[in-house]
């Protein structure tokens, strides 16, 4: 049975992967919520990640970040007890985004201070310096220019896996 889960789910992304090049994005969550469920049936919730993120990537790119924080918040519950931290790492990364472009900043904070603990807590130089990265963005859509600057920095000193220029600009 696990082997059709697993089918399932490589068809349900493809399927999903095929709607977004096409534009349409919103019809791209119901393969994508299938293919998650399947990579759970098969034990396999480090698979459902790239569902869960993707809807939640093709929700944001159509304005609807209320969707998209709901399919982080299912990712996040997959993941639940797994032991895949780094995972949880990307989706607290991934809230923290959705939550600045909404313009709920105070939530957006309170998201990468938790993604940058976790980090952290996993003593992961990638992981970190991400954080770093998306505290200082953070930072910078609230206002707080000089500390947004100094995490900025850090995260390029530390070689965070980002949009160097887009950092630098920042």
């Amino acid at each position: 049975q696990h082997g059709n889960d697993l089918l399932e789910h490589m068809i349900g992304h493809a399927r999903a992967f095929s709607l977004i090049r096409r534009g349409r994005f919103e019809e791209s969550y119901w393969p994508q919520i299938e293919a998650a469920a399947a990579c759970q049936r098969a034990g396999r919730p480090d698979l459902s990640y790239g569902c869960w993120v993707n809807a939640a990537c093709a929700a944001a790119c159509i304005g609807d970040f209320g969707r998209a924080l709901e399919f982080i918040d299912r990712g996040m519950a997959a993941l639940g007890g797994s032991g895949l931290a780094t995972l949880e790492v990307h989706f607290l990364a991934a809230r923290a985004h959705v939550l600045m472009r909404s313009g709920r900043l105070g939530e957006a904070r309170a998201a990468s201070e938790e993604e940058r603990r976790l980090a952290e807590r996993l003593d992961n130089p990638a992981l970190l310096a991400t954080s770093e990265h998306d505290c200082g963005l953070v930072s910078l859509a609230l206002g707080d220019y000089g500390h947004a600057a100094r995490l900025l920095a850090t995260a390029l000193e530390h070689d965070a896996p980002v949009n160097r220029p887009l950092a630098r600009l920042a």
